[in-house]
């Protein structure tokens, strides 16, 4: 009698961890979004000049939101999902973190066609 009392119980507590598993994927999974741009990986500005792409950024929203706060930090990443199809350079959104702690994101490329240093906001950019 006790072993047929012991195995419901023991299904009970495998399912509870079984549940806790598929709920800590589901959370650890969630895409991170920003401005309605959902983030792929974090671009690695050890490799290229990330430089050009954060001044374009930082460009479009002073003259976008003027009264903007004060840039504290800003981050290139990779779109989880193609925006655009062009040839040459790349593309990479910009977050922009504010003193408010509000971040904004602008997709920015860089390289057009026979021009390597032109950088461009990609005209989509929501400002929220």
């Amino acid at each position: 009698m006790e072993r047929l009392v012991k195995a419901p119980r023991t299904l009970r507590v495998l399912g509870v961890i079984a549940g806790l598993a598929v709920f800590a994927l589901i959370v650890t999974n969630r895409p991170v979004v920003v401005d309605g741009y959902q983030l792929g990986s974090r671009a690695d500005c050890t490799t290229f000049a990330c430089d050009r792409y954060v001044a374009t950024a930082t460009d479009w929203l002073d003259h976008a939101a003027p009264a903007h706060r004060s840039i504290t930090s800003a981050e290139l990443w990779t779109l989880k999902d193609v925006v655009m199809v062009r040839s040459g350079g790349r593309d990479f959104v910009v977050v922009l973190r504010l003193a408010d702690g509000t971040a904004r994101a602008v997709v920015v490329g860089c390289g057009v066609g026979v021009d390597p240093d032109t950088c461009f906001v990609n005209d989509g950019s929501p400002y929220r």
